[in-house]
Formats: structure tokens, C-alpha cells, sequence
């Protein structure tokens, strides 16, 4: 059965981890006594901002195409390039890497989710395989 990233409104992202390996990447979240372990395999990028105390998860987006595809540019822009989609287009390298990540994304070769706040943390991460799941029930 697949886990409903949904279940992750209003939990708390407790955690970044950076695994041994190098290019995985474990973002751990806290709701009513659970624990969630969302595990990104073979990283491509990550940025996380605002990380607090209290970083409390109102949106978990899986963009996989489909959605408005200049709100996804944008996104992917501001992952890569830490900009907005048009400054890239002055950069004829720049446009071309956001274009072909753009493009894989879209035929789901790379998976690219966003973590949106209530408050603190907000995370974009670009990465090739995503495993989701439910650690502990603490009593």
C-alpha cells in the first residue's frame, strides 16, 4: 500500500540527513507520535530554507508534470539556479540544464518534491527514486 503523503499536513520535518552513501538524502517528520522517514535515493539537489524549531509541513508537492509547466520551470529554477526562471534564460548553459531537467521530470526519469511550510523549513529536492515510510509509533 502506498503512503499517502497528504497524512503529512501539519506533522513536523524534524530532520535532514545526509546518509553515508553521499547522495541520499532522509528528511524525518514527526505527527501525533509517529515517525516518517521520507528517503530520496541518488540526489541530484537539495535546498532547504528556514529551518527552525517548529517547521510545520502544510503541502507536500510531488511534481511529476502535468501541473502548470511555467510554475514547474519556476521551481526548478529557483532549485538549481537559486532564481526565478527568466534571469536563467540569459544564460544559455543555465536554460539549457533547466530545460533538460524540466524535460525529465515530465517523462518521470527524476522525481522533484516540494516541502511547502506553515512555518519554517521549506525544502525543493531533484532526485531519481523516492521511498516514503511509516518508522515507529512512539507510546
Amino acid at each position: 500500500m502506498a503512503f499517502n503523503l497528504s497524512e503529512l499536513i501539519d506533522a513536523r520535518l524534524v530532520g535532514v540527513i545526509q546518509c553515508l552513501s553521499g547522495n541520499d538524502i532522509v528528511l524525518t517528520f514527526f505527527k501525533r507520535s509517529s515517525l516518517v522517514e521520507m528517503r530520496a535515493l541518488s540526489v541530484e539537489r537539495i535546498l532547504v530554507s528556514d529551518f527552525t524549531e517548529q517547521n510545520v509541513v502544510d503541502e507536500i508537492i510531488l511534481h511529476r508534470g502535468g501541473e502548470d509547466r511555467e510554475i514547474l520551470k519556476e521551481r526548478i529554477a529557483e532549485l538549481l539556479f537559486r532564481c526565478s526562471a527568466e534571469a536563467v534564460v540569459t544564460q544559455p548553459t543555465f536554460d539549457e540544464k533547466l530545460n533538460t531537467t524540466l524535460r525529465e521530470v515530465e517523462a518521470r526519469e527524476k522525481v522533484f518534491v516540494e516541502v511547502v511550510p506553515i512555518v519554517g523549513a521549506a525544502v525543493l529536492l531533484l532526485t531519481l527514486k523516492l521511498e516514503v515510510a511509516d518508522l515507529s509509533t512512539i507510546t
